[in-house]
Parts: structure tokens; sequence; C-alpha cells
């Protein structure tokens, strides 16, 4: 680089595994750098993230506990976002199988 040269290098990382609750994580970056004489040049920085808990609860009830084929069954479902982040496209899918 030359003197007084910028560079920028975006990064994009994911958040692997799991959390609980918010948890505030922290990327760290050393950058080293030799000039043509001398010793090595280096500097830290870092960022932090807030991460969020993603989870949901979802509890299902019929209008009957007993039917016949033929029958018509409704259900209620009760979702909650009992997690600590926005939950986004939150959608269901339903149907009747013995069990």
């Amino acid at each position: 680089m030359s003197s007084g040269q910028n560079k920028s290098l975006q990064i994009v990382a994911k958040i692997a595994g799991t959390i609980t609750g918010n948890q505030t994580l922290t990327n760290n970056v050393d950058v080293s750098g030799k000039p043509a004489n001398g010793q090595n040049v280096t500097d830290k920085a870092s960022a932090d993230v807030e991460a969020q808990e993603s989870k949901i609860l979802v509890t299902k009830k019929a209008n009957l506990t007993m039917a016949s084929p033929g029958s018509s069954v409704s259900f209620t479902l009760f979702v909650n976002n009992t997690g600590s982040s926005v939950l986004q496209g939150v959608s269901s899918a339903t149907f009747c199988r013995p069990a």
C-alpha cells in the first residue's frame, strides 16, 4: 500500500451455534504490514454485535376430540415468540394423519 492509501474488505460472518437470551459477540481483527526497511507494524480493532435468541412456541387445539371420516374438524393455533429477536415470515402448515 502506498503512503496515505486506504483499502477496505467486507467480510460476512454467520453466527454459529445457539445462544440463550441476548449475548454480545465480539469480532476481532489483527492487521500487520512489513515496510521495506524495519520491523512489522501492527494494529487491532474489534466490533460488537448483539446476538438475540430466536425461539418460537406453538400449541394447537382441536374443536373435536373424536371424529369419523368426512367430519370437519377445526383447529386453533397459538403461536408465541418466546425469544428476544423479531421473527419475520412466520408461517404454518397443518395436516391430519393417523397417529
